[in-house]
């Protein structure tokens, strides 16, 4: 898994195109104070016994009390 953190005082994103035709409309947002994490799963990180969710949750959560 690789992750990529940053914590905001800004943030706001303007969606450009819909992916998935099930999915609903995705609308223009912002938010002030924010944690942004952009993840990437690898195939190895959705087995059993893998504690990678695990991690990604207990970083998420570091980072949001800071």
């Amino acid at each position: 898994m690789r992750v990529l953190f940053w914590y905001c005082e800004h943030f706001d994103w303007i969606p450009s195109m819909k992916t998935l035709d099930d999915a609903p409309e995705a609308h223009p947002a912002e938010n002030e104070k924010t944690v942004v994490a952009f993840v990437h799963i690898e195939p190895a990180d959705v087995l059993d016994g893998s504690n990678a969710e695990t991690k990604l949750v207990k970083n998420l959560k570091w980072l949001a009390r800071k």
